[in-house]
């Protein structure tokens, strides 16, 4: 396994891909930070490009799993002591292990591909802080939800979205619009496609737990502080709000997202499964009783789609 000095040119790419969103668009190339979100890019047998490796992942039970996976899918391995790798990272403490992955490049078309006749697309407009696009990304997996759309604000490829997301990035399509111009022509592309665009206003809307959110529907939430672009409220054809405590001004966009995610699930689509109760460590199933529900199953991603 050959060892990294800080000046090789794999380090000047990774610190090029860590702090801009045009080296990861040209490059087609995002950064996987840590041992869950690798066991992660194995699982979902996405196109690892590169793997760098230091010795405090031998610290880790899991460390030797890793090393063994990404030996298996053939990627290629470099060691760098732990300082450099540190500097490499954006957590503030690293585990030992940071990936190069080609990011998924995906057309508008991918937002309501294979979704059914009712997709469900969280739109994202202007949501400037990565955790909570991360975070977003994994609601919306979670939520089975058909896609996200990236308008503006903070790069999904990101490592402090990628991060955020929990992996989700690697099973959810998400689609990115540079610019809110652009995030609204394909919302007018959506609306051409029978999808409803509804967004999720603070006041003066209709009662989510009133209204119908069984149909198609592009669900789109503004950003913090600015909220919603005008181009893009003017475009809404129909307006939910959250009922609150009056004292209360707005709550955070992951949390009202998870709100009207999981109403929109409810209504008719049965994608989600209830997680099986965690047992004692020792004990067994009960005679009779049934099993876990299967997983939720979605199609590995491999490599860049176009």
């Amino acid at each position: 396994m050959p060892k990294l000095s800080r000046s090789h040119p794999l380090v000047a790419l990774i610190l090029r891909l860590s702090r801009s969103p045009e080296e990861r668009a040209a490059s087609g190339l995002m950064l996987v930070e840590g041992i869950r979100l690798a066991r992660e890019a194995l699982s979902e047998a996405v196109a690892i490009r590169e793997a760098l490796v230091s010795p405090r992942l031998d610290l880790h039970p899991q460390g030797q799993d890793i090393i063994a996976g990404l030996t298996r899918a053939r990627v290629p391995l470099h060691s760098c002591d732990d300082r450099l790798l540190s500097s490499l990272h954006h957590a503030e403490t690293h585990q030992g292990v940071l990936l190069l992955v080609e990011r998924p490049d995906l057309s508008d078309a991918h937002l309501t591909a294979g979704a059914g006749p009712r997709p469900l697309v969280l739109a994202a407009f202007g949501v400037q802080d990565p955790g909570n696009l991360g975070a977003l990304i994994r609601l919306a997996d979670a939520a089975g939800a058909s896609s996200l759309l990236a308008a503006g604000g903070a790069d999904p490829f990101g490592p402090k979205a990628v991060r955020g997301s929990a992996g989700s990035i690697f099973r959810l399509p998400v689609v990115r619009a540079r610019t809110a111009s652009q995030g609204v022509g394909i919302l007018d592309d959506l609306r051409s496609k029978g999808v409803t665009i509804a967004g999720a206003m603070p006041r003066g809307g209709t009662d989510y737990r009133s209204a119908d959110m069984s149909g198609p529907m592009a669900l789109v939430l503004g950003g913090e502080g600015a909220g919603m672009p005008p181009e893009v409220e003017a475009r809404l054809d129909r307006r939910l709000t959250i009922p609150m405590n009056p004292r209360v001004e707005s709550i955070n966009v992951a949390a009202a997202a998870a709100v009207l995610l999981f109403a929109a699930a409810g209504s008719g689509r049965d994608r989600l499964t209830i997680p099986p109760a965690r047992r004692p460590p020792g004990s067994s199933q009960s005679p009779g009783s049934a099993g876990p529900p299967p997983p939720l199953a979605d199609p590995p991603r491999r490599g860049r789609r176009r």
